[in-house]
């Protein structure tokens, strides 16, 4: 269906070197194709399950498992609000500390990089997968936004 997809496909020589003459040169012996598949699923309790379907299916390679956010604008939102609000009582006591009155905000910037994923490296032979099921635990993302906030600030008190 369409949560699964073609993310890559490689053919590539595969070559044979003879040993026994010094400035032997290459021979391809034939080609090897790699056709690299991408699924995905909102179901964390069928991620195991998924790998070992595939690996009997007749894939013999897992490349690895990403976790992400379905939407991650909300918690990016939050994370912005909270940046903001971290940056505001910094100045403020900055601007105790100095003695002087915090003004209004004159520039405002944020950088807030994408919520990253949860990469899980996963290479399993399928003999190995067929005799125990492919445990799988997501961990915990994080979402992190940097604001910047420039102050007037007022004369010493």
């Amino acid at each position: 269906d369409d949560r699964i997809e073609t993310s890559g496909y490689t053919v590539y020589p595969e070559y044979r070197y003879d040993r026994e003459v010094e400035r032997a040169e290459a021979r391809i012996i034939g080609y090897r194709a790699v056709n690299q598949v991408t699924a995905t699923t909102r179901d964390l309790d069928s991620v195991g399950k998924l790998i070992d379907a595939g690996l009997a299916a007749g894939a013999n390679r897992v490349a690895g498992i990403e976790f992400a956010l379905a939407n991650a604008a909300p918690h990016r939102e939050q994370a912005l609000r909270q940046a903001v609000e971290k940056a505001r009582r910094e100045a403020s006591a900055i601007a105790d500390a100095l003695g002087v009155p915090l003004g209004p905000v004159l520039d405002a910037r944020t950088e807030s990089p994408p919520v990253p994923p949860i990469l899980r490296a996963e290479s399993r032979e399928m003999a190995v997968a067929a005799a125990v099921p492919t445990p799988i635990e997501p961990g915990a993302l994080t979402v992190r936004a940097t604001v910047t906030l420039r102050f007037r600030i007022g004369a010493a008190r």
